[in-house]
């Protein structure tokens, strides 16, 4: 009868000790999780509240590392009609999936098309310098805002991003 007690009790003991010790690993952060964390405070040192608050609200964990952000103010986002449906395709167009400061973004000549985290939906480039730089006709107005981790950069912008337009004609023969 002792022995069948201390067998129930190793078990329990080995039972407890890999349930805590799953727990633990569960709430240790992540390489990941410590870049985003990183990121939001960085964005909240700048003032884009509203846009920390929808990566809060819709978690994407393909957009936790290497990824770049686009952020609209808070001014913008507030006059925007963006729906709650509509925070995953919103986070996805305002992001690509590489982390690039502003002196990368920058090698991009005029007329290039970098594609974003979602798919079909592209960045185009107008590149006239430091001081003006534009991805689908919208200013880079605060450049390098994430910076402190490795895999999360974000700037931000004077605008929403909407799709390229195309503006030249077709050639009929």
């Amino acid at each position: 009868m002792e022995m069948v007690m201390n067998h129930q009790l190793a078990s329990l003991i080995l039972f407890m000790g890999l349930f805590t010790s799953a727990f633990a690993v569960s709430v240790i952060a992540t390489p990941s999780r410590r870049n985003l964390s990183g990121a939001i405070k960085e964005m909240q040192d700048a003032k884009y509240y509203s846009f920390v608050m929808l990566i809060k609200m819709h978690p994407l964990e393909t957009l936790l590392q290497n990824v770049t952000f686009f952020m609209p103010s808070d001014k913008i986002l507030s006059d925007s009609a963006l729906s709650e449906d509509g925070v995953h395709q919103f986070l996805l167009e305002h992001s690509m999936p590489a982390p690039l400061l502003f002196n990368q973004l920058r090698n991009f000549p005029t007329a290039s098309l970098i594609p974003t985290s979602h798919a079909g939906f592209m960045l185009n480039v107008s590149n006239n310098g430091v001081n003006s730089f534009y991805i689908n006709n919208v200013k880079i107005v605060g450049p390098n805002i994430c910076t402190s981790g490795s895999s999360i950069r974000c700037h931000g912008i004077n605008g929403l991003l909407g799709p390229v337009i195309n503006t030249t004609s077709p050639i009929f023969p």
